[in-house]
């Protein structure tokens, strides 16, 4: 039964409404919906994404972070805790990437165990929800580009959080191991005992330690030339992000050509 008896001139017919082509076998245009299952699998790979972009930004946006601000038209406040600022577009956000999740779910489950033929029960009940799948990512991009044009982040917190963190030590492990010449393992080892030590005691990065760090290198059988101002340098925060110099690092000018490839057409 699949075909038509009049000589359409499908190419043509099929560029008139906005398609490329026409399906290649009248039975594959009427009963497969391959189609609805591919738009919303990449709607929901999205959506899962951008929920551990959200998440992030809900995270940093807490009090006990404050890594980011949004401006009062995006915000606000809890009724049992007026001091708080909430964002709740970001929640809104990230509900949606679990509806996206959802609606890919709805199109899988509805199509298995039925014939391949066209019936309602895939052509209507399976793709029912494909429109809304799209005006819910549609609503959901259009509210983050919202969200990512007004967000600022705050460098001193940030900063500040950094500071109370050891990040240097994958730069004392590299240190220990080109300079000193223990052996990667080792010097990742020399590492973090010495960062392990220095936390026992209280200190914070900035609290050097050279005799101890000399003192774990020896019991794991290496020496440590380095010098306290060497040291003290591994875990300064700025001093950090210049030791990176691979593409797509940390380092200021590799953050740099990822923004200009990003805005490249």
């Amino acid at each position: 039964m699949s075909g038509q008896e009049l000589a359409w001139d499908l190419p043509r017919m099929a560029a008139l409404l906005g398609f490329q082509r026409p399906c290649a076998h009248a039975l594959s245009a009427v009963a497969g919906r391959g189609w609805a299952a591919e738009v919303t699998a990449e709607l929901s790979l999205t959506g899962s994404a951008l929920s551990r972009f959200v998440t992030d930004l809900m995270t940093w946006g807490g009090q006990e972070y404050g890594f980011i601000e949004l401006p009062d038209e995006l915000s606000g406040i809890s009724s049992a805790m007026p001091q708080k600022k909430n964002y709740p577009v970001l929640e809104r956000i990230r509900g949606m990437t679990a509806h996206l999740s959802g609606y890919r779910f709805d199109v899988l489950l509805a199509q298995p165990a039925t014939p391949f033929a066209n019936m309602v029960e895939v052509s209507e009940e399976a793709d029912r929800h494909v429109a809304t799948a799209l005006a819910t990512a549609s609503t959901m991009l259009r509210l983050l580009t919202f969200v990512v044009e007004n967000l600022q982040f705050r460098a001193e917190p940030m900063r500040a959080a950094c500071a109370r963190e050891f990040m240097g030590g994958f730069t004392l492990a590299n240190r220990l191991c080109l300079r000193d010449a223990i052996p990667w393992r080792e010097a990742q080892v020399v590492a973090g005992r010495y960062i392990v030590d220095a936390l026992d005691r209280g200190l914070a990065p900035a609290d050097i330690d050279p005799a101890a760090q000399a003192k774990v290198a020896a019991e794991r059988g290496g020496r440590s030339p380095i010098r306290a101002r060497t040291l003290a340098g591994v875990f300064d925060v700025d001093a950090a992000l210049h030791e990176k110099i691979t593409p797509g690092s940390t380092a200021s000018d590799a953050v740099k050509a990822v923004f200009s490839s990003s805005r490249k057409p």
